[in-house]
């Protein structure tokens, strides 16, 4: 069963209403989408900081580390 929700927040607030939703949530895997490449950069480690197990995977990451990424998600080495 796959769920879809789009929520709206500052940019600023945006780590921290991601990590509060996952704890409430409580999902198996989760995709988290932004819209800039250093957004995503920056949420996937306030994430981690939280002991959260998360791959960041954008655009301007080389292609060894958009490989090691997926292969972590398919894997289940990361949730997130």
């Amino acid at each position: 069963t796959i769920e879809h929700l789009y929520l709206v927040c500052e940019a600023r607030d945006k780590p921290e209403i991601v990590r509060k939703l996952i704890h409430a949530m409580a999902p198996d895997r989760a995709m988290i989408f932004v819209h800039k490449s250093r957004s995503a950069e920056m949420v996937a480690e306030k994430l981690e900081h939280h002991h959260l197990r998360v791959a960041d995977l954008h655009g301007a990451l080389n292609r060894e580390d958009r490989k090691r990424a997926m292969n972590d998600i398919r894997s289940g080495k990361v949730d997130i």
